[in-house]
């Protein structure tokens, strides 16, 4: 016996015996955030409930390592099992970052991302181009944790600037740029 069982109910001459039971769904939560490194880990999170599709309740954890929804009904009017699943939001940081949530069978994953920019000004010392030697164009090599990403071209101006770059890799770990001009 799986704890299942049978409610009898009576309609006029008709007996009926309809099958219930309970279940419960539960699932590991993993943070891909180099280890809260940067302490942006929210204190809880919510995880919404959807039975055969449609939503039924959220729930609130806290940041721990799990979650659970118990006392589920297991079948419907008609015996036939529930299917259950469940979801969670992005949770957007005051930054701007995120916690982008993914779902492997009962695994559910938040994996920080982010995007940010790199600038600076450009400063060429030779006395306001007085001999006319000053290139149209200058390029800067962009590199992430010092492997080479791409040149950008820039007309002779008094800056630069890379957006939209990746802010942290797969694991949550925040990037380090540098730049190097070509001479």
């Amino acid at each position: 016996n799986n704890g299942d069982s049978y409610k009898p109910s009576i309609s006029g001459t008709t007996l009926t015996n309809t099958l219930t039971g309970t279940i419960s769904l539960n699932g590991t939560k993993v943070w891909k955030d180099n280890s809260n490194a940067l302490n942006l880990r929210p204190a809880n999170y919510t995880v919404k409930l959807y039975r055969n599709g449609n939503y039924q309740k959220d729930a609130s954890f806290s940041n721990s390592k799990g979650w659970s929804f118990s006392g589920l009904a297991k079948y419907d009017a008609n015996g036939k099992i529930y299917t259950y699943t469940i979801k969670e939001d992005e949770i957007i940081l005051s930054n701007g970052d995120r916690y982008v949530p993914s779902l492997n069978g009962n695994i559910l994953t938040n994996t920080l991302t982010g995007t940010t920019s790199l600038s600076g000004t450009k400063v060429w010392e030779d006395n306001n181009n007085a001999y006319n030697t000053r290139p149209s164009t200058y390029t800067v090599k962009l590199y992430r944790n010092g492997a080479y990403q791409k040149d950008a071209t820039f007309a002779n101006s008094k800056g630069w600037s890379f957006t939209g770059l990746a802010k942290y890799d797969v694991n949550g770990k925040l990037y380090t740029y540098t730049i190097q001009e070509d001479s």
